[in-house]
């Protein structure tokens, strides 16, 4: 049902576009918000000019109807094909298709999550609601951000470990660090786990795919490792953070950008937390943690849609919950009592986030994201109440 739904939206994405094209025809007006950043990032790349300079970016976004001042990109070269094909696009087209490829996205990593994590196929269209509901994905689409591809990463690089296609595994994670901060302890992790056990082919795949989408990035701007160094080297806007060093900084009362970097301690944890699971490693089950605590510790800004790759750890824990027994035909009454109220205290959480997330949605002010900053410490604690609770009650069921 999930794979269906897939090829219905992408197809449906491909004929508006195409229509789009018809003479006379004209591409529906979505909002722009933050595409046509990255819109403008494409056009200046096609004609060979700097991506990350403000000043170019700020002329194209006026052109495009936009007033607000854009902000230093902190995406790596090797992301910059991704939105090089926006380069040849006029700006409602390209929204409109952008907007069909994070559908496609999130569909496509919600069924591969399922599949991982060997949820019930009688439910498997509940991954897609899950993740098309969750307000990250929600706050992704309707400002047009590329968050849903960092977790279509994790997602398709979760699928071929569990295939055992490392080369494919190192090629599709390169998706992963188009926000490096949102997922820094998962590279840590996977180049001492990759060169301790010798995969090769992992690492192989991964280098070759970024070093390829360079010099794609290259041939169009030579210098553009220099323009990214440089832009690498600008503090980043203090305004919409979600990670817990931006609460630190506001305790230490300094602006400094260097304070933020005290939350590196993150790889403390997983100093400790690699060594305690140095034998039994397995990335289904070490992926949500690496994730939770990265969106934690996240060394700069953190906003609402890039918390989308907490999709990881929820679905994880939905799947494991859809093998349970929900009827007394195949458990005893105690055993499907608890099922359920498992499965209620799980969908509160959720309904809470949702719920929460969509209000402030709905009723912005000055300090609205920061009001958001409860999300991923709420999602870390309920993450692990409820993998305590399947593990020590559900031994009995499969586990990824």
């Amino acid at each position: 049902m999930s794979r269906r739904l897939a090829w219905m939206t992408a197809i449906l994405v491909l004929a508006l576009g195409l229509q789009s094209y018809n003479e006379g025809a004209k591409a529906p007006e979505l909002p722009l918000h933050d595409f046509v950043e990255y819109w403008a990032a494409g056009q200046l790349l096609a004609r060979g000019n700097n991506p990350y300079d403000l000043m170019e970016m700020d002329r194209l976004l006026k052109q495009a109807g936009r007033e607000e001042a854009s902000i230093p990109r902190r995406n790596p070269p090797w992301t910059l094909p991704l939105v090089l094909p926006l380069g040849w696009l006029e700006v409602r087209t390209g929204r409109l298709l952008w907007l069909g490829l994070n559908l496609l996205a999130l569909v496509v990593a919600a069924d591969l999550l399922w599949r991982v994590y060997q949820g019930s196929d009688t439910v498997r269209l509940l991954a897609v609601v899950l993740a098309l509901a969750f307000v990250p994905s929600v706050s992704a689409l309707i400002v047009g951000q590329i968050s849903p591809l960092l977790l279509l990463g994790a997602a398709g690089f979760l699928w071929f470990i569990s295939q055992e296609q490392e080369f494919e595994a190192g090629v599709v994670s390169t998706l992963l660090p188009i926000k490096p901060h949102m997922s820094y302890l998962f590279w840590m992790a996977l180049l001492v786990w990759a060169v301790g056990t010798r995969r090769w082919k992992l690492l192989v795949g991964g280098a070759l795919t970024g070093v390829t989408l360079t010099l794609i990035a290259a041939a169009f701007r030579p210098s553009i490792l220099t323009d990214y160094w440089q832009t690498a080297q600008t503090p980043p806007a203090g305004n919409g953070p979600l990670e817990l060093s931006f609460l630190l900084r506001l305790r230490m009362e300094s602006p400094s950008f260097a304070w933020q970097y005290v939350l590196l301690l993150g790889l403390v944890w997983l100093g400790w937390y690699g060594w305690h699971h140095r034998i039994d490693w397995n990335w289904p089950r070490q992926m949500p943690w690496l994730l939770l605590v990265s969106a934690l510790t996240a060394v700069y800004d953190a906003r609402l849609f890039d918390l989308v790759v907490l999709l990881v750890p929820l679905l994880d824990v939905a799947a494991r919950i859809s093998q349970l027994p929900f009827q007394a035909t195949s458990a005893s009454p105690e055993q499907v009592r608890r099922t359920w109220r498992l499965a209620g205290g799980a969908l509160a959480v959720y309904l809470l986030v949702f719920a929460a997330g969509l209000a402030r949605m709905l009723a912005p002010s000055p300090i609205q994201h920061l009001h958001y900053i409860w999300i991923t410490p709420v999602t870390l604690l309920a993450y692990l109440g409820l993998d305590l609770a399947l593990r020590s009650r559900y031994s009995h069921l499969p586990r990824t």
